[in-house]
């Protein structure tokens, strides 16, 4: 087990991230895949990404 608050360190030596948010395991995985699919909100900002969307999925036929 290896500590750092260092992103680009930590995602450079690793095999597996755990990303932790107050004392919360949000997402245990390998880099790659916390860059590529951010499992919540949180991790999304920690990783870089800054614009989010508001959508309404709306039932429909067509």
């Amino acid at each position: 087990i290896y500590v750092t608050h260092d992103q680009e360190e930590c995602f450079a030596i690793s095999d597996k991230v755990a990303i932790m948010n107050h004392g919360v395991i949000e997402q245990l995985d390998r880099p790659e895949e916390i860059y590529a699919h951010p499992k919540t909100e949180f991790i999304a900002h920690f990783v870089g990404f800054e614009n989010f969307l508001e959508l309404q999925h709306l039932e429909g036929t067509g």
